[in-house]
């Protein structure tokens, strides 16, 4: 399993929080979001993408598109009507978490996996991630089996 990246591209930062990375570039135009360009690309340490989860303006987008997805599955996906959705509250300090986060990461963002969507943010005042994960059944499983190896190998430390 892995550890907390060190670094993350914009497309990890797009990907773990939903929001495109158009949106994100004019985060770091204002300041929102802080990191490192090389050779055109940016980069984010793990403090820096902490501190763009704990902006009360970038947490209200994260849930709004979190609730959006509970909205969407609920009203009923025509084209995938098999679907499961899976909400799991995982108690932890955000470096733990984050943890987890980097390990589930592959599964749900390659290119040829079947439909899984994904969100994910962090409750700092409850000390808690909330995952989210709509799509086919299997899949969901495989999240599970992440979240559940994650949970014991992170918290037994």
């Amino acid at each position: 399993m892995n550890t907390t990246p060190e670094i993350y591209t914009i497309n990890d930062i797009a990907f773990m929080t939903g929001f495109t990375t158009r949106t994100l570039r004019t985060y770091i135009k204002n300041g929102l979001l802080k990191g490192t360009c090389l050779e055109n690309k940016w980069i984010f340490s793990a403090e820096n993408f902490q501190d763009f989860l704990r902006e009360p303006y970038i947490l209200e987008g994260i849930k709004i598109k979190y609730n959006n997805l509970i909205k969407q599955y609920l009203q009923g996906d025509p084209l995938h009507p098999e679907l499961g959705i899976f909400h799991y509250d995982l108690p932890g300090t955000m470096d733990e978490l984050l943890v987890i986060l980097a390990d589930i990461m592959p599964l749900v963002s390659g290119k040829n996996i079947p439909f899984l969507r994904y969100s994910y943010y962090y409750d700092e005042k409850q000390q808690k991630g909330r995952f989210l994960f709509i799509g086919e059944l299997s899949l969901i499983q495989a999240a599970v089996d992440i979240l559940q190896l994650g949970k014991s190998r992170t918290f037994s430390n």
